[in-house]
């Protein structure tokens, strides 16, 4: 079941993290942590220093516990366009969800990156079975 407490929580909490283009280490490093600490494992390729870029392609798998059924990919990216440096997320009363205004909010890679993270801890507490 999703949890959209938990989800707003974890898009506000990595809006926070600065990820212009070649520079998204910082938030590679916190979703890498979170992925591991979820029983993926985790794999970064060397793509950024080919670009001149600060961090990788991520790839993260997870072992099914139903190997009948087909397997997903699920795929987001890390950084946000310009201006995007010092992001806040404002959660609304009506519960949109938008920046402070003298930024981007940085929500179509961090929207598409929460909502993984969120289906990968739904799977896990309710014991779904995936590939």
């Amino acid at each position: 079941m999703i949890q959209e407490k938990r989800l707003t929580e974890k898009f506000v909490s990595l809006v926070s993290v600065d990820a212009p283009s070649y520079q998204e280490r910082a938030i590679a490093d916190i979703i890498c942590t979170q992925l591991r600490e979820l029983g993926l494992q985790v794999s970064e390729d060397v793509a950024g220093a080919a670009i001149g870029g600060n961090c990788g392609n991520v790839y993260a798998t997870w072992p099914g516990s139903e190997t009948s059924l087909e397997p997903l990919l699920f795929c987001a990216h890390f950084d946000t366009v310009e201006p995007g440096l010092g992001k806040k997320a404002v959660v609304h009363a009506d519960g949109r969800i938008t920046s402070s205004g003298d930024t981007v909010l940085g929500a179509d890679d961090l929207s598409g990156i929460t909502a993984i993270m969120e289906a990968i801890c739904s799977i896990k507490e309710t014991g779904l079975p995936h590939r």
